[in-house]
């Protein structure tokens, strides 16, 4: 998951690169392409790269937050985007830390839910729960994923 993080800070720093380069390219400069690496990080990238690390430590080991998101995002194409994100978060539960994290994650979402939405049994079945839709989708996702890492 460092790993992971440190590439997106990585990126954009190429990404800040790529848009000098073009600008000097624009004006006629001559442009000497940087190869940087973790390593070669500033201090101010060291310090967001770790700030980054602790907000995604954080969200992990914290189910409440991300449980509170999942429910209050409007339902209009969302689900999709939630189920990207929250198996982004949580490295598509590869190891037994992770998907531990995740069943939290759900159990405090399912909780959530049933809190704010449900006043009795039949609104779980009749109305539109949100966070079902959610764990269901990801479930059958990583069962998918599962199913050919074991093939491959």
């Amino acid at each position: 998951m460092d790993i992971k993080i440190g590439l997106l800070v990585k990126n954009r720093l190429t990404l800040t690169d790529v848009v000098t380069a073009s600008k000097k390219l624009k004006k006629g400069g001559e442009v000497v392409p940087k190869n940087r690496g973790l390593k070669e990080l500033s201090k101010e990238s060291r310090e967001m790269l770790e700030s980054y690390q602790h907000l995604f430590y954080l969200l992990q080991t914290n189910p409440k937050y991300l449980a509170k998101l999942l429910f209050t995002m409007p339902q209009n194409n969302c689900t999709k985007f939630m189920e990207s994100v929250v198996l982004t978060i949580y490295n598509y539960g590869t190891n037994s830390r992770e998907e531990c994290l995740l069943l939290r994650l759900f159990e405090n979402a399912l909780k959530e839910e049933v809190q704010r939405k449900v006043d009795k049994v039949q609104d779980i079945s009749t109305g539109s729960p949100t966070v079902i839709k959610i764990v269901v989708g990801t479930t059958e996702e990583l069962r998918e994923i599962r199913t050919l890492s074991s093939h491959y």
